[in-house]
Protein backbone atom coordinates (compact mmCIF):
# COMPACT_ATOMS: atom_id res chain seq x y z
CA UNK A 1 0.00 0.00 0.00
CA UNK A 2 3.22 2.47 0.52
CA UNK A 3 4.47 1.58 -2.08
CA UNK A 4 1.66 2.59 -4.07
CA UNK A 5 1.46 5.84 -2.64
CA UNK A 6 4.92 6.49 -3.49
CA UNK A 7 4.17 5.82 -7.35
CA UNK A 8 1.25 7.70 -7.34
CA UNK A 9 2.99 10.65 -5.38
CA UNK A 10 5.64 10.70 -7.57
CA UNK A 11 3.70 10.66 -11.01
CA UNK A 12 1.76 14.05 -9.40
CA UNK A 13 5.14 15.35 -8.76
CA UNK A 14 6.14 14.80 -12.56
CA UNK A 15 3.34 16.01 -13.56
CA UNK A 16 3.15 19.04 -11.74
CA UNK A 17 7.04 19.67 -12.44
CA UNK A 18 7.45 18.64 -16.15
CA UNK A 19 6.04 21.78 -17.91
CA UNK A 20 8.25 23.77 -15.56
CA UNK A 21 10.93 22.09 -16.51
CA UNK A 22 9.90 22.26 -20.41
CA UNK A 23 9.92 26.31 -20.27
CA UNK A 24 13.21 26.36 -18.53
CA UNK A 25 14.40 24.47 -21.71
CA UNK A 26 14.58 26.97 -24.39
CA UNK A 27 15.99 29.53 -21.63
CA UNK A 28 18.91 27.51 -21.62
CA UNK A 29 19.19 26.79 -25.02
CA UNK A 30 19.28 30.17 -25.34
CA UNK A 31 23.41 29.39 -24.46
CA UNK A 32 23.88 25.88 -25.37
CA UNK A 33 22.06 22.86 -27.14
CA UNK A 34 22.85 19.36 -26.23
CA UNK A 35 23.84 17.28 -29.36
CA UNK A 36 24.81 20.70 -31.74
CA UNK A 37 27.59 20.34 -33.60
CA UNK A 38 29.00 23.80 -34.93
CA UNK A 39 31.79 23.90 -38.43
CA UNK A 40 33.03 26.83 -40.60
CA UNK A 41 33.46 26.47 -44.09
CA UNK A 42 37.03 28.23 -43.72
CA UNK A 43 39.52 28.44 -41.26
CA UNK A 44 41.63 31.44 -42.87
CA UNK A 45 39.62 34.25 -44.47
CA UNK A 46 40.89 37.99 -45.29
CA UNK A 47 38.70 40.36 -43.89
CA UNK A 48 35.67 41.42 -46.24
CA UNK A 49 35.38 38.06 -46.99
CA UNK A 50 31.92 35.89 -45.61
CA UNK A 51 32.35 32.97 -43.69
CA UNK A 52 29.66 30.38 -43.58
CA UNK A 53 28.61 28.62 -39.78
CA UNK A 54 26.63 25.23 -40.19
CA UNK A 55 24.94 24.79 -37.30
CA UNK A 56 23.64 20.88 -36.82
CA UNK A 57 21.56 19.02 -34.92
CA UNK A 58 19.32 16.12 -34.63
CA UNK A 59 15.49 16.74 -35.62
CA UNK A 60 14.11 14.77 -32.76
CA UNK A 61 15.94 17.16 -30.01
CA UNK A 62 13.74 19.78 -28.86
CA UNK A 63 13.70 22.80 -29.16
CA UNK A 64 14.65 23.80 -32.83
CA UNK A 65 17.64 26.23 -33.92
CA UNK A 66 15.37 28.52 -34.28
CA UNK A 67 15.27 29.46 -30.75
CA UNK A 68 18.78 29.53 -30.12
CA UNK A 69 20.52 32.83 -29.21
CA UNK A 70 22.57 34.38 -31.67
CA UNK A 71 23.42 37.86 -29.86
CA UNK A 72 27.10 36.62 -28.95
CA UNK A 73 28.04 36.52 -32.20
CA UNK A 74 27.50 39.78 -33.61
CA UNK A 75 30.23 41.00 -30.97
CA UNK A 76 33.04 39.71 -33.87
CA UNK A 77 30.52 39.22 -36.89
CA UNK A 78 27.67 40.76 -38.84
CA UNK A 79 24.84 38.55 -39.53
CA UNK A 80 24.32 38.50 -43.09
CA UNK A 81 21.89 36.13 -44.23
CA UNK A 82 20.59 33.02 -42.36
CA UNK A 83 18.68 29.39 -43.83
CA UNK A 84 16.99 26.91 -41.56
CA UNK A 85 16.78 22.99 -42.64
CA UNK A 86 14.82 20.36 -41.67
CA UNK A 87 14.49 16.72 -42.51
CA UNK A 88 13.21 13.74 -40.75
CA UNK A 89 16.72 12.98 -39.31
CA UNK A 90 18.39 16.37 -38.60
CA UNK A 91 17.95 20.42 -38.27
CA UNK A 92 20.54 22.19 -39.45
CA UNK A 93 21.00 26.12 -39.52
CA UNK A 94 23.19 28.10 -42.38
CA UNK A 95 24.90 31.84 -40.78
CA UNK A 96 26.67 33.83 -43.65
CA UNK A 97 29.40 36.12 -41.62
CA UNK A 98 31.27 38.97 -42.20
CA UNK A 99 34.38 39.41 -39.70
CA UNK A 100 34.03 42.90 -37.77
CA UNK A 101 38.16 42.63 -37.57
CA UNK A 102 41.02 41.66 -38.10
CA UNK A 103 42.67 38.77 -36.20
CA UNK A 104 42.06 35.50 -34.67
CA UNK A 105 38.52 35.42 -33.91
CA UNK A 106 36.67 32.72 -31.42
CA UNK A 107 33.27 31.51 -31.67
CA UNK A 108 30.65 31.17 -28.98
CA UNK A 109 30.70 27.59 -27.74
CA UNK A 110 26.95 26.24 -28.37
CA UNK A 111 27.16 22.88 -27.22
CA UNK A 112 27.65 22.25 -23.60
CA UNK A 113 30.71 20.07 -24.31
CA UNK A 114 31.37 21.38 -27.63
CA UNK A 115 34.97 23.18 -28.14
CA UNK A 116 34.86 26.60 -29.38
CA UNK A 117 35.53 27.34 -33.38
CA UNK A 118 38.68 29.82 -34.02
CA UNK A 119 38.74 31.75 -37.60
CA UNK A 120 41.64 33.40 -38.82
CA UNK A 121 41.18 36.83 -40.72
CA UNK A 122 43.64 38.63 -42.27
CA UNK A 123 43.78 42.29 -42.92
CA UNK A 124 44.38 41.73 -46.62
CA UNK A 125 43.87 38.96 -49.12
CA UNK A 126 45.69 35.58 -47.67
CA UNK A 127 48.50 34.40 -49.14
CA UNK A 128 49.06 30.85 -50.53
CA UNK A 129 45.09 30.34 -50.21
CA UNK A 130 43.09 29.83 -53.38
CA UNK A 131 40.15 31.29 -54.39
CA UNK A 132 38.11 31.91 -57.79
CA UNK A 133 37.96 35.06 -56.70
CA UNK A 134 40.52 36.50 -54.36
CA UNK A 135 39.39 39.20 -52.06
CA UNK A 136 40.43 42.69 -53.02
CA UNK A 137 42.98 44.71 -50.62
CA UNK A 138 40.84 47.63 -49.15
CA UNK A 139 42.23 50.16 -46.76
CA UNK A 140 38.93 52.11 -44.50
CA UNK A 141 39.87 55.39 -42.75
CA UNK A 142 37.87 58.33 -41.56
CA UNK A 143 38.95 61.30 -41.04
CA UNK A 144 37.36 64.67 -40.23
CA UNK A 145 38.22 68.59 -40.37
CA UNK A 146 38.44 69.88 -37.34
CA UNK A 147 39.84 66.32 -36.05
CA UNK A 148 37.92 64.60 -33.73
CA UNK A 149 40.47 63.93 -31.71
CA UNK A 150 41.09 67.92 -30.93
CA UNK A 151 37.02 68.17 -30.27
CA UNK A 152 34.42 69.38 -31.59
CA UNK A 153 32.27 72.66 -30.87
CA UNK A 154 28.77 72.91 -30.51
CA UNK A 155 27.19 74.44 -33.96
CA UNK A 156 30.66 74.55 -35.64
CA UNK A 157 30.05 72.35 -39.20
CA UNK A 158 32.40 69.43 -39.15
CA UNK A 159 33.41 67.69 -42.84
CA UNK A 160 33.61 63.80 -41.99
CA UNK A 161 34.79 61.88 -44.54
CA UNK A 162 35.16 57.98 -44.91
CA UNK A 163 37.65 56.52 -47.21
CA UNK A 164 38.09 53.45 -49.19
CA UNK A 165 40.97 53.08 -50.88
CA UNK A 166 41.15 49.54 -53.39
CA UNK A 167 42.86 48.14 -55.55
CA UNK A 168 40.67 46.88 -58.55
CA UNK A 169 37.41 47.44 -59.37
CA UNK A 170 34.72 47.72 -56.90
CA UNK A 171 31.28 48.90 -57.24
CA UNK A 172 30.26 50.20 -54.28
CA UNK A 173 26.94 50.90 -52.40
CA UNK A 174 26.99 54.20 -50.55
CA UNK A 175 27.01 53.94 -46.99
CA UNK A 176 24.12 56.11 -44.79
CA UNK A 177 24.82 57.81 -41.47
CA UNK A 178 21.56 59.75 -40.32
CA UNK A 179 21.01 62.36 -37.74
CA UNK A 180 19.74 61.99 -34.35
CA UNK A 181 19.03 63.61 -31.24
CA UNK A 182 21.77 66.32 -30.58
CA UNK A 183 23.34 65.62 -34.12
CA UNK A 184 22.58 67.07 -37.31
CA UNK A 185 23.77 65.19 -40.85
CA UNK A 186 23.65 66.28 -44.11
CA UNK A 187 25.32 64.86 -46.99
CA UNK A 188 27.99 66.75 -49.28
CA UNK A 189 28.67 64.08 -52.11
CA UNK A 190 31.13 61.49 -52.89
CA UNK A 191 33.89 61.17 -55.05
CA UNK A 192 36.85 59.19 -56.59
CA UNK A 193 40.82 60.33 -56.01
CA UNK A 194 44.20 58.40 -57.00
CA UNK A 195 45.30 56.76 -53.06
CA UNK A 196 48.09 54.51 -52.41
CA UNK A 197 48.21 51.82 -50.46
CA UNK A 198 51.24 50.42 -48.74
CA UNK A 199 53.41 52.31 -52.00
CA UNK A 200 51.12 50.45 -54.32
CA UNK A 201 48.72 52.99 -56.42
CA UNK A 202 44.83 52.44 -55.34
CA UNK A 203 41.31 54.19 -56.22
CA UNK A 204 40.06 56.08 -53.29
CA UNK A 205 36.50 56.52 -52.55
CA UNK A 206 35.12 59.09 -50.52
CA UNK A 207 31.85 59.80 -48.94
CA UNK A 208 31.55 63.26 -47.33
CA UNK A 209 29.28 64.21 -44.56
CA UNK A 210 28.91 67.88 -42.42
CA UNK A 211 28.32 67.14 -38.97
CA UNK A 212 26.91 69.87 -36.84
CA UNK A 213 26.58 68.84 -32.97
CA UNK A 214 23.67 70.73 -31.27
CA UNK A 215 24.75 69.50 -27.76
CA UNK A 216 27.58 69.24 -25.40
CA UNK A 217 28.97 65.75 -25.11
CA UNK A 218 31.03 62.88 -26.35
CA UNK A 219 29.89 61.74 -29.74
CA UNK A 220 30.31 58.29 -31.11
CA UNK A 221 29.15 57.84 -34.63
CA UNK A 222 29.16 54.19 -36.34
CA UNK A 223 28.56 52.94 -39.87
CA UNK A 224 26.87 49.16 -41.18
CA UNK A 225 29.68 47.07 -43.15
CA UNK A 226 30.71 48.66 -46.34
CA UNK A 227 29.37 46.30 -49.16
CA UNK A 228 30.90 46.14 -52.29
CA UNK A 229 30.41 44.15 -55.44
CA UNK A 230 32.48 42.73 -58.48
CA UNK A 231 30.91 40.00 -61.06
CA UNK A 232 28.77 39.18 -58.25
CA UNK A 233 30.85 38.72 -55.49
CA UNK A 234 30.30 40.80 -52.83
CA UNK A 235 32.42 41.69 -49.75
CA UNK A 236 31.80 43.70 -46.74
CA UNK A 237 34.39 46.16 -44.72
CA UNK A 238 33.89 47.31 -41.42
CA UNK A 239 34.62 51.48 -40.85
CA UNK A 240 36.17 52.54 -37.94
CA UNK A 241 33.75 54.59 -35.43
CA UNK A 242 34.46 58.03 -34.78
CA UNK A 243 34.32 59.33 -31.18
CA UNK A 244 34.61 62.68 -30.23
CA UNK A 245 33.63 65.44 -27.51
CA UNK A 246 31.42 68.52 -28.36
CA UNK A 247 32.60 71.58 -26.17
CA UNK A 248 29.58 73.93 -25.13
CA UNK A 249 29.97 77.51 -26.63
CA UNK A 250 31.45 80.24 -24.66
CA UNK A 251 28.86 82.23 -22.46
CA UNK A 252 30.09 85.95 -24.32
CA UNK A 253 29.25 84.38 -27.86
CA UNK A 254 26.74 86.67 -29.52
CA UNK A 255 23.86 84.13 -30.39
CA UNK A 256 23.21 82.49 -34.11
CA UNK A 257 26.53 83.87 -35.52
CA UNK A 258 28.84 81.26 -38.14
CA UNK A 259 32.08 79.63 -36.31
CA UNK A 260 33.27 79.92 -39.40
CA UNK A 261 34.32 82.96 -41.90
CA UNK A 262 31.36 83.09 -44.32
CA UNK A 263 31.68 83.98 -47.64
CA UNK A 264 30.44 85.73 -50.65
CA UNK A 265 30.85 83.44 -54.00
CA UNK A 266 28.57 85.34 -56.36
CA UNK A 267 26.70 88.87 -56.49
CA UNK A 268 24.97 90.70 -59.18
CA UNK A 269 24.87 94.49 -59.80
CA UNK A 270 24.02 96.07 -63.13
CA UNK A 271 26.41 98.86 -64.35
CA UNK A 272 23.63 101.34 -65.53
CA UNK A 273 20.26 101.30 -64.13
CA UNK A 274 16.57 104.19 -64.36
CA UNK A 275 15.56 106.37 -61.81
CA UNK A 276 12.22 105.23 -62.48
CA UNK A 277 12.75 101.33 -61.76
CA UNK A 278 14.12 99.44 -59.01
CA UNK A 279 17.70 98.35 -58.70
CA UNK A 280 18.04 95.15 -57.37
CA UNK A 281 21.30 93.77 -55.72
CA UNK A 282 21.62 89.88 -55.58
CA UNK A 283 24.46 87.93 -53.51
CA UNK A 284 24.78 84.51 -52.49
CA UNK A 285 26.53 84.03 -49.38
CA UNK A 286 27.64 80.72 -47.87
CA UNK A 287 27.62 81.35 -43.94
CA UNK A 288 26.07 79.01 -40.44
CA UNK A 289 23.68 81.94 -40.02
CA UNK A 290 20.62 80.88 -37.51
CA UNK A 291 16.97 81.37 -39.15
CA UNK A 292 16.33 85.28 -39.56
CA UNK A 293 20.26 86.01 -38.05
CA UNK A 294 21.46 87.05 -41.92
CA UNK A 295 18.19 88.91 -42.93
CA UNK A 296 18.19 91.23 -38.99
CA UNK A 297 22.16 92.33 -39.61
CA UNK A 298 21.68 93.12 -42.97
CA UNK A 299 18.04 94.98 -42.35
CA UNK A 300 19.49 97.27 -38.93
CA UNK A 301 22.98 97.84 -41.44
CA UNK A 302 20.67 99.56 -44.06
CA UNK A 303 18.22 100.88 -41.94
CA UNK A 304 19.71 104.79 -42.07
CA UNK A 305 19.84 104.48 -46.24
CA UNK A 306 16.32 105.98 -47.89
CA UNK A 307 17.78 104.45 -51.14
CA UNK A 308 18.28 100.66 -49.80
CA UNK A 309 15.66 100.66 -47.55
CA UNK A 310 12.44 101.66 -49.29
CA UNK A 311 11.81 97.60 -50.03
CA UNK A 312 12.28 94.82 -47.70
CA UNK A 313 15.20 92.83 -48.48
CA UNK A 314 15.08 88.93 -49.09
CA UNK A 315 16.77 86.50 -48.01
CA UNK A 316 15.91 82.67 -48.36
CA UNK A 317 17.98 78.93 -47.84
CA UNK A 318 19.46 78.21 -51.45
CA UNK A 319 20.49 74.30 -51.97
CA UNK A 320 23.01 73.78 -50.02
CA UNK A 321 26.44 72.38 -51.71
CA UNK A 322 29.28 72.74 -49.08
CA UNK A 323 30.06 72.29 -45.75
CA UNK A 324 27.62 75.51 -44.69
CA UNK A 325 24.84 77.08 -45.02
CA UNK A 326 23.90 78.99 -47.98
CA UNK A 327 21.37 82.38 -48.14
CA UNK A 328 20.20 83.91 -51.90
CA UNK A 329 20.12 87.86 -50.84
CA UNK A 330 18.42 90.06 -52.76
CA UNK A 331 18.22 94.16 -51.76
CA UNK A 332 16.28 96.47 -53.94
CA UNK A 333 16.87 100.35 -53.97
CA UNK A 334 14.84 103.42 -55.25
CA UNK A 335 17.37 105.49 -56.67
CA UNK A 336 16.47 109.37 -56.01
CA UNK A 337 18.79 111.28 -58.39
CA UNK A 338 20.85 110.65 -61.58
CA UNK A 339 24.66 110.07 -61.72
CA UNK A 340 27.09 107.85 -59.71
CA UNK A 341 25.24 105.86 -57.33
CA UNK A 342 27.39 104.15 -54.59
CA UNK A 343 26.08 100.54 -52.82
CA UNK A 344 26.29 100.35 -49.18
CA UNK A 345 29.17 98.23 -47.41
CA UNK A 346 27.83 95.14 -45.90
CA UNK A 347 29.45 93.69 -43.00
CA UNK A 348 29.30 90.01 -42.05
CA UNK A 349 30.16 89.00 -38.51
CA UNK A 350 31.32 85.80 -37.44
CA UNK A 351 32.85 84.17 -34.18
CA UNK A 352 36.66 83.06 -35.19
CA UNK A 353 37.52 80.92 -31.43
CA UNK A 354 40.85 80.44 -32.10
CA UNK A 355 41.83 83.98 -31.79
CA UNK A 356 41.00 84.19 -28.10
CA UNK A 357 38.49 86.46 -26.62
CA UNK A 358 35.47 88.28 -27.03
CA UNK A 359 37.38 91.37 -28.69
CA UNK A 360 39.31 89.52 -31.01
CA UNK A 361 36.83 86.06 -31.66
CA UNK A 362 34.49 88.94 -33.12
CA UNK A 363 35.63 89.40 -36.61
CA UNK A 364 33.84 90.48 -40.26
CA UNK A 365 33.55 90.10 -43.43
CA UNK A 366 33.19 93.47 -45.86
CA UNK A 367 31.41 93.38 -49.19
CA UNK A 368 31.85 96.05 -51.22
CA UNK A 369 30.13 96.81 -54.87
CA UNK A 370 30.75 98.49 -57.82
CA UNK A 371 29.12 102.03 -58.78
CA UNK A 372 26.30 102.14 -60.86
CA UNK A 373 25.41 104.81 -62.84
CA UNK A 374 21.76 106.45 -62.56
CA UNK A 375 19.87 108.00 -65.81
CA UNK A 376 16.31 109.32 -66.36
CA UNK A 377 14.98 107.57 -69.34
CA UNK A 378 12.40 110.60 -69.63
CA UNK A 379 15.07 113.31 -69.87
CA UNK A 380 16.93 111.67 -72.68
CA UNK A 381 13.86 110.57 -74.45
CA UNK A 382 13.55 114.11 -76.32
CA UNK A 383 17.16 113.80 -77.05
CA UNK A 384 16.18 110.34 -78.60
CA UNK A 385 13.51 111.89 -80.45
CA UNK A 386 15.50 115.21 -81.84
CA UNK A 387 18.19 112.55 -83.16
CA UNK A 388 15.51 110.46 -84.54
CA UNK A 389 14.28 113.07 -86.08
CA UNK A 390 17.35 114.32 -87.52
CA UNK A 391 17.91 110.92 -89.21
CA UNK A 392 14.93 110.66 -90.89
CA UNK A 393 15.30 114.54 -92.17
CA UNK A 394 18.73 113.24 -93.08
CA UNK A 395 17.36 110.42 -94.78
CA UNK A 396 14.88 112.15 -96.56
CA UNK A 397 17.22 114.94 -97.73
CA UNK A 398 19.65 111.97 -99.08
CA UNK A 399 16.98 110.59 -100.69
CA UNK A 400 15.39 113.90 -102.53
CA UNK A 401 19.41 114.48 -103.47
CA UNK A 402 19.45 111.19 -105.22
CA UNK A 403 16.36 111.85 -107.08
CA UNK A 404 17.17 115.08 -108.34
CA UNK A 405 20.74 113.71 -109.50
CA UNK A 406 18.70 110.88 -111.47
CA UNK A 407 16.33 113.81 -113.31
CA UNK A 408 19.01 116.24 -114.04
CA UNK A 409 21.43 113.06 -115.25
CA UNK A 410 18.38 112.06 -117.16
CA UNK A 411 17.83 115.28 -118.94
CA UNK A 412 21.58 115.76 -119.82
CA UNK A 413 21.14 112.20 -121.23
CA UNK A 414 18.48 113.52 -123.43
CA UNK A 415 19.96 117.08 -124.43
CA UNK A 416 23.03 115.17 -125.22
CA UNK A 417 21.06 112.32 -127.27
CA UNK A 418 19.28 114.96 -129.24
CA UNK A 419 22.46 116.33 -129.74
CA UNK A 420 24.25 114.05 -131.01
CA UNK A 421 21.50 112.48 -133.45
CA UNK A 422 21.91 116.65 -134.79
CA UNK A 423 25.16 115.53 -135.31
CA UNK A 424 24.61 112.90 -137.62
CA UNK A 425 21.92 114.31 -139.50
CA UNK A 426 24.36 117.40 -140.43
CA UNK A 427 26.69 114.98 -141.87
CA UNK A 428 24.32 112.98 -143.44
CA UNK A 429 23.07 115.86 -145.44
CA UNK A 430 26.95 117.61 -146.50
CA UNK A 431 27.22 117.79 -149.64
CA UNK A 432 30.72 119.58 -149.92
CA UNK A 433 33.95 119.39 -148.09
CA UNK A 434 32.86 122.99 -146.40
CA UNK A 435 29.90 121.40 -145.07
CA UNK A 436 31.61 118.46 -143.70
CA UNK A 437 33.96 121.12 -141.87
CA UNK A 438 31.07 123.07 -140.44
CA UNK A 439 29.98 119.09 -139.23
CA UNK A 440 33.12 118.68 -137.60
CA UNK A 441 32.85 121.70 -136.11
CA UNK A 442 29.59 120.99 -134.50
CA UNK A 443 31.21 117.87 -132.12
CA UNK A 444 33.95 120.20 -131.60
CA UNK A 445 30.69 122.68 -129.97
CA UNK A 446 31.20 126.03 -128.71
CA UNK A 447 33.15 128.63 -130.93
CA UNK A 448 35.30 127.47 -133.56
CA UNK A 449 35.79 130.24 -135.63
CA UNK A 450 39.48 130.96 -136.35
CA UNK A 451 40.12 127.12 -135.19
CA UNK A 452 42.46 124.78 -137.62
CA UNK A 453 41.09 120.97 -138.13
CA UNK A 454 43.51 119.81 -135.83
CA UNK A 455 42.44 122.22 -133.23
CA UNK A 456 39.06 120.69 -133.74
CA UNK A 457 40.03 117.11 -133.29
CA UNK A 458 41.10 117.91 -129.52
CA UNK A 459 38.15 119.51 -128.78
CA UNK A 460 36.02 116.69 -130.35
CA UNK A 461 38.03 113.94 -128.28
CA UNK A 462 37.54 116.12 -125.06
CA UNK A 463 34.13 116.45 -125.53
CA UNK A 464 33.00 112.54 -126.97
CA UNK A 465 34.30 109.18 -126.32
CA UNK A 466 35.00 106.77 -129.13
CA UNK A 467 37.75 106.41 -132.43
CA UNK A 468 40.20 108.40 -133.13
CA UNK A 469 39.80 110.72 -136.06
CA UNK A 470 43.71 111.87 -136.88
CA UNK A 471 43.76 109.55 -140.17
CA UNK A 472 40.34 110.42 -141.59
CA UNK A 473 41.54 114.37 -140.77
CA UNK A 474 44.90 113.80 -142.52
CA UNK A 475 42.67 112.29 -145.66
CA UNK A 476 40.01 115.47 -145.53
CA UNK A 477 42.90 117.44 -145.43
CA UNK A 478 44.48 115.91 -148.40
CA UNK A 479 40.99 115.99 -150.36
CA UNK A 480 40.39 119.71 -149.33
CA UNK A 481 43.68 120.61 -151.24
CA UNK A 482 43.82 118.21 -153.31
CA UNK A 483 47.14 116.80 -152.18
CA UNK A 484 48.96 113.54 -152.89
CA UNK A 485 46.38 110.78 -154.59
CA UNK A 486 44.38 110.88 -151.05
CA UNK A 487 42.62 113.85 -152.97
CA UNK A 488 41.11 111.46 -155.46
CA UNK A 489 39.17 109.15 -152.67
CA UNK A 490 35.82 111.05 -153.19
CA UNK A 491 34.41 113.39 -150.85
CA UNK A 492 31.42 110.59 -150.37
CA UNK A 493 33.70 107.96 -149.30
CA UNK A 494 35.06 110.61 -146.47
CA UNK A 495 31.63 111.43 -145.49
CA UNK A 496 30.28 107.94 -144.77
CA UNK A 497 33.30 107.14 -142.75
CA UNK A 498 32.75 110.05 -140.60
CA UNK A 499 29.28 109.34 -139.84
CA UNK A 500 30.55 105.59 -138.90
CA UNK A 501 32.95 107.24 -136.75
CA UNK A 502 30.42 109.68 -135.12
CA UNK A 503 27.76 106.87 -134.55
CA UNK A 504 30.44 105.18 -132.40
CA UNK A 505 31.21 108.35 -130.09
CA UNK A 506 29.11 108.89 -127.09
CA UNK A 507 29.28 112.05 -124.60
CA UNK A 508 31.79 112.03 -122.17
CA UNK A 509 30.74 113.15 -118.65
CA UNK A 510 32.08 116.69 -118.39
CA UNK A 511 30.30 117.37 -121.40
CA UNK A 512 26.82 115.59 -120.17
CA UNK A 513 27.46 117.88 -116.76
CA UNK A 514 27.02 121.08 -118.73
Amino acid sequence: MMRLLRVCIAAWLWAALWPLAFAQAPAAALQTLPGLVATLDKSRIALGEPVTLTLRRPASQAPGLDTLDLQALRADFDLATRSLGRDASTEDLRLTLYPLRAGTLTLPRFAPRGQPLTLQVDDGPVDGVTSAEPAPRVRVRVFSEPDSAAGWVVRQPVRLTLEACFTGQLLWQPPTLASRNGLSVRLLGERSEAGEIDGQPCTAQRWQWAVVPQVAGPLRLTWPLLQATRFGNEWRFPAPAVEAVARALPGWLPGELPLREPQVLGQRLPNEASLRDPLAWELEIEGDYGDGTLADLLRAQLAGDAVWSAYPLEVRPAPERGLSSRWSVRLLAQPQNTGPLQPPTLRLPWVDLQAGGPSQALQQVTVHAEVVEISDPQAGAVWHWLIGALKVLLAAGATLWSAWRLRCGWRRYQRASREHARLLDAIERSTGALELHQALAGLAGGDTSGATLFELLVRVQTRWRGPSLVDWATRFERLRFGAGADAEMGFESLRLELSHLARAMRPRPSMSNR
